[in-house]
């Protein structure tokens, strides 16, 4: 008899049924309290304080966030693998930026410094790369190249949840750190992502971006006497 082994099933049973549950009864179906205490066990897993992160609709949308945070322009490059997921560098052309590929390693399909070296011109602005399939790579080296060349550095770590280096979490090696919750992660809330950002002035803007431009949520409005 043939046995099927399904690839990523998510493990989701009663609990999961009574968190959304408690979702819909609770009146309030958009970001809100929970997505807020999302957060913050979030930091506290990647052990960084809760304003350093922000809840996103996607990976995806964190990482068209992270390249407009880098203010680039038509005149500007981003380092990218060759082997990375496309949304990334749909997020670069979408600044004007340009995208310039650097080779990877056969064997951890993630780039080695000396792969990011060889793409780097007086262009490069940033580099954006992938852990692939949540291997952290050459990512501690990475970082210390892009902070010796002023280059700012996003990590895609869509899968590298858990994963660390040197007792430091993947996605917080860099400047911005983007994971995703789709249905096929690790860790999955049906879709749905997490950034965390080095500087608070960065994370500050993200959240109005989101927003656009609104500088509180819809729940924080709802829920405060003031407006009114």
């Amino acid at each position: 008899m043939r046995r099927v082994i399904n690839f990523c099933q998510p493990a989701v049973g009663d609990d999961e049924l009574a968190a959304v549950r408690d979702v819909f009864t609770s009146s309030w179906l958009g970001n809100g309290e929970r997505a807020s205490r999302f957060e913050q066990a979030f930091a506290r897993e990647i052990g960084c304080a809760p304003g350093a992160v922000v809840a996103v609709s996607s990976c995806t949308e964190g990482l068209f966030q992270a390249v407009a945070a880098c203010d680039l322009g038509a005149d500007d490059e981003v380092v990218l693998p060759t082997i990375s997921f496309v949304g990334a560098a749909h997020a670069v052309r979408s600044s004007g930026a340009r995208v310039a590929l650097c080779d990877v390693d056969p064997t951890s399909l993630n780039p080695s410094v000396e792969d990011i070296e060889r793409a780097i011109t007086p262009a490069t602005k940033a580099i954006l790369i992938l852990h692939y399939a949540g291997n952290p790579g050459a990512v501690a080296e990475i970082a210390r190249l892009a902070e010796a060349r002023s280059l700012v550095l996003i990590e895609d770590a869509a899968l590298a949840l858990g994963a660390s280096v040197d007792g430091r979490a993947c996605g917080t090696m860099g400047d911005i750190g983007v994971w995703s919750f789709d249905a096929m992660k690790p860790m999955t809330t049906g879709d749905g992502g997490m950034m965390w950002c080095r500087s608070a002035h960065v994370a500050d803007r993200l959240r109005t971006t989101i927003r656009m431009g609104v500088g509180s949520s819809g729940f924080t409005r709802r829920s405060s006497d003031s407006r009114w």
